[in-house]
């Protein structure tokens, strides 16, 4: 694998043990507590974020490699900016598509998931040829088209905005203490 692809990948991992250690951390109505009606609970985010996983990897495993090589060019690149700093704010966005909104699933489901559709990638940047690096590779709703690095920053980006989501679930005066 390229370094700088699995560079970004080990740090998707390191994310990752945060959220799967509040999964097996975490009580029954810890993770199911919700802090205002029509919010999510801990699980939920953390579903959410192995759903995102899933559709920006299915997106990339289904990219036609066979079209033109299209760059990434600047105005995506300020885009892609626009994105990074809203996902780093307080600011909470719409789910883009249905695909990603969380579903009540049960903690090894979650888990099990997140674990497949990370031995997927992996496998999917093992390959990864180097000069489509640069190249035009996902499409975001929000931000357009990213090349695979931004894509895979976008998931970083998306992990620690919901950590952020979680910290204020767990702040929450009414959040059960066990």
């Amino acid at each position: 694998m390229i370094k700088d692809l699995s560079d970004r990948l080990h740090v998707l991992d390191q994310h990752r043990q945060f959220f799967e250690g509040l999964l097996k951390q975490k009580s029954g109505a810890q993770l199911q507590f919700v802090p205002e009606p029509g919010h999510w609970n801990i699980l939920q985010v953390v579903d959410h974020v192995v759903k995102v996983e899933q559709q920006t990897l299915k997106f990339l495993q289904n990219f036609d490699f066979s079209r033109k090589d299209e760059k990434v060019g600047l105005k995506n690149a300020i885009n892609f900016l626009l994105l990074r700093i809203a996902l780093k704010s307080n600011l909470k966005f719409k789910v883009p598509t249905q695909e990603v909104v969380p579903k009540a699933q049960n903690i090894p489901e979650v888990l099990e998931a997140w674990e497949r559709v990370r031995t997927d990638l992996k496998n999917f940047l093992d390959v990864y040829p180097d000069y489509r690096l640069r190249n035009f590779v996902f499409f975001h709703p929000r931000s357009g088209k990213l090349n695979i690095f931004q894509t895979l920053d976008f998931l970083l980006d998306h992990m620690i905005h919901h950590k952020q989501q979680i910290a204020r679930i767990i702040k929450n005066g009414e959040y059960p203490t066990g």
